[in-house]
């Protein structure tokens, strides 16, 4: 008993790269039926959070697939521009979560350097953030704002993606788990 107060003790004075006050969360499930267009979808997603940034006392609101401190759904492998493909190497792997422009904001994490997503960006999927642990690993002693990665399996006509921010590390893997590479994308 001691053990498990101590190690809940613990856990308590963990950061886990975000701000949980005056948090409020909530799954939705849409009915495939009903949503079953991307467009229906997007459409959805936009004027949910229109109302709800609506509602008094609300500073922000935002979307995603993955709230942490849960295990995150999606992993994917990345190539970073500079490497190349190079079939003999391992797959390098980054969690990867989809996110509406205010997400950020609305979870408190904090920008290290770049910029957030903005509207402009639900234009083009070709811009992504990382977080602090993914810069250091894999941009070393660089700055990574401009750099460019290609998400999924390795594709040499893959597009890349531009690397327009990077966020402070957050613990999706459980908040015993170290910082893990992470790539943000555009929600839509």
């Amino acid at each position: 008993a001691g053990l498990l107060l101590r190690s809940f003790a613990h856990l308590q004075r963990v950061n886990p790269g975000f701000d949980t006050s005056g948090l409020l969360t909530l799954s939705v499930s849409l009915p495939e039926s009903r949503y079953s267009k991307d467009s229906q979808l997007e459409q959805f997603w936009q004027q949910l959070l229109e109302r709800v940034r609506q509602v008094p006392g609300v500073r922000a609101a935002g979307a995603t697939m993955s709230l942490p401190p849960n295990l995150l759904m999606l992993t994917n492998p990345f190539i970073v521009e500079s490497q190349g493909i190079d079939p003999s190497r391992p797959l390098q792997l980054a969690e990867e979560v989809g996110v509406s422009t205010d997400y950020f904001k609305t979870l408190g994490i904090p920008l290290v350097r770049g910029r957030f997503f903005e509207d402009r960006d639900k234009s083009t999927a070709h811009v992504v953030i990382i977080n602090e642990e993914m810069a250091k690993r894999y941009f070393p002693e660089q700055d990574p704002i401009g750099k460019r990665l290609q998400t999924g399996d390795p594709n040499p006509n893959a597009k890349w993606e531009m690397i327009v921010g990077v966020v402070g590390d957050v613990k999706y893997s459980g908040l015993d788990s170290p910082p893990t590479p992470q790539i943000y994308v555009p929600f839509n």
